[in-house]
């Protein structure tokens, strides 16, 4: 067994944010559901005992939650240095947590999320206080650095039809605070309604509020792209939710139709034959699905690091009207 390179696991089952395409705002969370220190510190034992994972793994102490939230979440990173565990961490922002040497000892990433730069692309997915979340970022990152952690802390900027024009001021904060700027597009992040889009069956309602909203004109251009043979990546993640579940991939919902078995319960053998041969992945792969997933988190290619002043351009509400013209194109016509 080849340890894997990147370990997902939930430490917090549910997250204070309302992200409205996200699979977290679309299920129910249990609220007291979040991954105690003695339960992590037998997972990080189990995986290190099966090689799993070695030290040269990255932990992502997060995939549907929001870790910040952890009520012991000093404790959770103590477990992690006793096992000189390498970590990441992505977060909304809203919370600061203690920051401390054995906060930034292991971490190699902080990543903050963001729906835009003002109240009025917050309302509308996380609704959360913007202005709290940027002063929180500011002090977070201030904290860091004065003890010394030098490793990358970035923005990452989900981009949706209302907060084009709120990049530059994005960058011009990132850049301002030491923090990389990191744009891509938002994506129909629920398992379930993004497999009805791709199948013709998701809700009209749905529909045309995914137009209004997102880019979503070049799905199924890339789905039909999807080159024979493709090799999902998420084959080389590991994911675990907080009550130690394995599942096939950072994308789908944690739900018993997706799990792969308890890494506490259950033999290791059993686990990754069922992550192998889980049937989502069958259909994902062969609808196309996992090849637009994996290839939609990447850096628009009208983002140009070195010209962002091109959005102060007359033509820019030209390029932003296209843009939202290509949105409406649906199943083939024009909504």
């Amino acid at each position: 067994m080849i340890p894997f390179t990147n370990t997902f696991i939930d430490i917090v089952g549910y997250c204070n944010a309302h992200c409205p395409y996200c699979n977290t705002s679309n299920n129910k969370m249990n609220k007291d559901s979040i991954l105690t220190p003695k339960i992590f510190n037998a997972i990080l034992d189990t995986l290190f005992q099966n090689n799993l994972i070695d030290h040269k793994s990255i932990l992502h102490l997060y995939n549907w939650g929001e870790p910040f939230l952890h009520p012991q979440l000093h404790d959770i990173i103590h477990v992690l240095n006793q096992f000189d565990c390498k970590y990441a961490v992505s977060t909304n922002g809203s919370i600061i947590p203690k920051i401390d040497k054995s906060f930034v000892k292991n971490l190699v990433s902080l990543s903050f999320s963001m729906p835009g730069f003002s109240q009025k692309s917050y309302d509308r997915i996380h609704a959360l206080p913007f202005e709290k979340i940027r002063q929180n970022i500011i002090q977070i990152a201030q904290k860091i650095r004065r003890i010394n952690y030098h490793n990358p802390v970035s923005i990452l900027y989900h981009i949706y039809q209302f907060n084009l024009d709120e990049m530059k001021s994005t960058e011009e904060f990132a850049l301002k605070h030491g923090i990389q700027f990191k744009p891509y597009f938002a994506i129909l992040n629920n398992w379930h309604d993004l497999n009805a889009y791709v199948h013709g069956n998701l809700s009209y309602d749905t529909l045309m509020k995914v137009s209004e909203d997102l880019f979503s004109f070049d799905i199924r251009q890339k789905i039909k792209n999807n080159p024979p043979g493709y090799h999902c990546p998420q084959s080389q993640y590991l994911v675990l939710d907080e009550q130690g579940n394995v599942f096939p991939c950072c994308q789908v919902p944690k739900s018993k139709e997706f799990t792969c078995g308890n890494l506490m319960t259950d033999s290791i053998d059993s686990i990754l034959e069922n992550r192998s041969n889980h049937p989502a992945c069958k259909d994902c792969l062969a609808s196309g699905l996992a090849y637009y997933l994996n290839t939609s988190l990447t850096t628009p290619i009208f983002y140009n690091k070195n010209k962002i002043n091109l959005f102060s351009f007359n033509n820019f509400h030209h390029v932003k009207n296209f843009l939202k013209r290509m949105s409406f194109l649906i199943h083939g016509k024009q909504i």
